[in-house]
């Protein structure tokens, strides 16, 4: 979800206000001596952050609405599946019981004629 830009920036949650162009938050530097690689480190993040907040905020709502859009499309995706298969499912069990229903019938092993010869009967196939 896209956080709401206001006049004073971003409103809602605990999101810094972005700062006006040119300025950033930065703080005086003691003696560099002092400062340890991780304090420099850190400032060197916060002013970065401070920079390209509006950026940082922009990609993250990009980001968010691709990822809202991908589980719209993969909602759909999966309700479709689920009808298809469900259908698939119903074909199945009628195939089964055709199946069924061909196995009840025993087909003549031979045919008894008590001895008659019933002649050529391909045309009567025709008929």
């Amino acid at each position: 979800m896209a956080a709401v830009q206001g006049r004073d920036g971003v409103q809602g949650g605990s999101v810094r206000p972005q700062l006006p162009q040119g300025l950033s938050i930065t703080r005086p530097r003691e003696n560099p001596q002092n400062t340890s690689p991780m304090q420099e480190q850190n400032l060197e993040l916060e002013t970065y952050l401070s920079e390209n907040f509006s950026t940082l905020q922009q990609i993250l709502s990009d980001t968010t609405d691709r990822d809202e859009a991908f589980h719209k499309s993969f909602e759909s995706t999966l309700t479709n599946l689920t009808e298809r298969v469900e259908k698939l499912g119903v074909k199945v069990e009628s195939f089964y019981k055709l199946i069924e229903s061909a196995q009840a019938f025993p087909a003549p092993e031979v045919l008894d004629t008590d001895g008659v010869d019933l002649g050529d009967m391909t045309n009567l196939v025709n008929f």
